[in-house]
């Protein structure tokens, strides 16, 4: 029972008792109303009292609700009490502050979700155990995962590629080279959550800009030795071949020694400068099978020595891809000489055209790249070949990439390894 009514039935009982105490004395009837008349004006005041009383305790009681409700829009009325207004007021001024600052807290969140949803920058959450718990647009389409295959999971149930990146733990960028083609720069930091220590991580991806830098860099090279390799063999060269027309003495077999070197520095040397000289794609709705199955017989001829089955898995009909025709045999040309070098004395190579998923598959089951290998497969000049140059697939990325055409070489699984082109 609460202390008003405790209060009221006090009174109740004390008032009743009075008036049979009056009741029972016979006395003067005037006297007797004049008593009875005392004790109305008594319960009265009494009655004004536990209002007045017990006012502050109502309000103290709808506060309560109103804190434990999370409700902090209502403030209490002044009672005219100045002992309990005092506390009215400061009640009041914490419930204005309260509010002022889930509002401001409430509108800050709503930025912060608006700029991780719409940032081109990676961004994934942890919660205090190290499992992801976030995961925003740009880290979707960046890591090529939807957002319910990463959240939930742990470093130890995600691929060693992705762990790198998600779980970097310095606060520091740092470059990551995830293949041939990718780029990132990672940054990992922490805030506080709920008085813990959580953590996040930032990533992006710059594979873009690092290849206009290389391009630029390597141009440059190439030219000045082109400009120099050229101006220095031309005369030597023609000198070479006068000597070698009108002389024929012991130094003849050196000097045409030294010629065929020319010619090969020569020969070097402009394929270098095709990489650079390359000119923009002539773009015209050309039937891949034809070119295919055509590459295919002009690239096995280099290949009689070994043993190596060819196998095509082409549509029946017509593929077109808009491209230009000369860039693109180039370019499978490239691909299947690698393939083919990439197989000792026997294997086999395989070429899927998958016109439903716009997409050529060249797969080999020679020897395997390690993952160093396919981290710098393109880049300018690399090469795992004894006599190899670093060019061609230097000239595949630079088509390709003009092209806008999506590709990527890796070995997989079983051991095989595939050059894969979208268009």
């Amino acid at each position: 029972m609460s202390s008003r009514k405790r209060f009221l039935a006090y009174l109740i009982v004390l008032h009743a008792g009075m008036i049979g105490f009056i009741f029972w004395l016979d006395t003067n009837p005037f006297i007797v109303i004049g008593m009875e008349l005392l004790l109305l004006l008594s319960f009265l005041l009494g009655w004004w009292w536990i209002s007045r009383l017990t006012q502050p305790f109502r309000l103290i009681s709808t506060g309560i609700e109103n804190i434990r409700s999370n409700d902090f829009g209502i403030q209490l009325k002044q009672t005219g009490q100045p002992d309990f207004d005092q506390l009215v007021n400061v009640y009041n001024s914490m419930i204005s502050r309260l509010r002022e600052e889930r509002i401001s807290t409430s509108e800050m969140n709503h930025l912060l979700a608006s700029i991780i949803k719409v940032s081109p920058t990676g961004i994934v959450l942890f919660d205090f155990d190290e499992v992801i718990k976030a995961v925003n647009p740009a880290a979707e389409k960046l890591l090529q995962k939807k957002e319910a295959e990463l959240t939930g999971r742990r470093q130890s149930e995600l691929s060693t590629k992705l762990a790198e990146i998600l779980y970097y733990r310095q606060d520091q960028w740092r470059v990551i080279r995830q293949n041939a083609r990718q780029i990132f720069r990672v940054y990992s930091g922490q805030f506080m959550n709920r008085g813990f220590e959580t953590r996040f991580v930032l990533f992006e991806e710059f594979s873009e800009e690092i290849y206009q830098v290389e391009k630029q860099s390597y141009e440059k090279v190439i030219r000045m030795m082109g400009h120099e390799v050229n101006n220095t063999l031309g005369p030597i060269n023609s000198v070479l071949d006068t000597y070698l027309q009108s002389h024929q003495d012991r130094f003849t077999e050196t000097f045409a020694i030294c010629r065929d070197r020319n010619q090969n520095l020569t020969r070097f040397m402009r394929r270098l400068v095709e990489v650079v000289r390359l000119p923009n794609p002539d773009q015209q709705a050309i039937d891949l099978v034809p070119m295919i199955k055509q590459t295919c017989i002009l690239v096995k001829s280099r290949f009689e020595d070994k043993s190596i089955i060819w196998e095509l898995d082409l549509p029946d009909g017509a593929y077109k891809v808009n491209c230009d025709q000369l860039q693109m045999e180039q370019v499978l040309i490239n691909i299947l000489l690698n393939a083919g070098e990439a197989i000792d004395k026997t294997g086999k190579i395989r070429i899927l055209l998958e016109p439903k998923k716009d997409k050529l598959s060249i797969t080999n089951n020679g020897k395997p790249l390690s993952e160093e290998v396919q981290k710098n497969i393109f880049t300018p000049f690399f090469t795992t070949k004894p006599n190899g140059q670093g060019v061609g697939l230097t000239l595949c990325r630079e088509i390709l990439s003009r092209h806008e055409f999506q590709f990527m070489l890796e070995s997989i699984k079983n051991g095989e390894t595939v050059f894969w082109i979208k268009f």
